[in-house]
């Protein structure tokens, strides 16, 4: 007599196990997709919150080395103003004679553009919805002169951020509420 071959016991898995288990994958798959949108957009917001207040800083002290007004204002195009839509980018230019836009390509000192689908809306309130001016001095003005003081909120589909201006120019940030942010 032969004797037989050795097979070990082969233990495979029941359907209600396999259906547990990926319930229990799928439900932890979804909870960590989730949190991880979330951290990229707090990170985008950040990022661009950082990227406009380094602009600032720099307008502010190009005025002041300059010894005459230097505007940053929100641009698409990196060439001229256009108006209150931050979210695109933005251009800081030399401007002595208070212009709302550049007088000439010469003028623009440093200019941002923003990757489009990046999902952040970028606006300010009255005083700074079109744009941020300098003195030489380093205070922040208006181009009729009047004092120019303002906050700029930056909005993403997690997080928010406030830059806001001070009486002085000094710009600094906190969190913001935003609308569809959830508490």
């Amino acid at each position: 007599m032969t004797p037989t071959p050795y097979r070990p016991r082969t233990r495979g898995l029941t359907l209600i196990e396999l259906l547990v288990a990926l319930a229990v994958f799928i439900t932890l798959s979804t909870v960590g997709v989730s949190s991880l949108q979330t951290l990229v957009d707090r990170s985008r917001v950040t990022a661009t919150t950082n990227q406009l207040l380094t602009a600032l800083h720099f307008t502010r002290s190009e005025a002041v080395r300059l010894n005459h007004t230097v505007t940053l204002c929100a641009s698409r195009d990196g060439r001229t103003c256009t108006g209150t839509d931050w979210s695109h980018g933005w251009i800081a230019y030399r401007n002595p004679h208070h212009l709302d836009q550049p007088a000439s390509a010469e003028d623009i000192l440093r200019a941002t553009s923003l990757p489009a689908g990046r999902g952040i809306e970028i606006a300010g309130n009255t005083p700074v919805r079109h744009y941020v001016s300098y003195g030489n001095t380093g205070i922040s003005r208006r181009h009729s002169g009047a004092l120019q003081m303002g906050t700029l909120r930056l909005c993403g589909r997690h997080a928010g951020r406030n830059l806001i201006i001070n009486a002085a120019g000094r710009p600094r940030t906190e969190p913001a509420p935003c609308p569809h942010t959830p508490a």
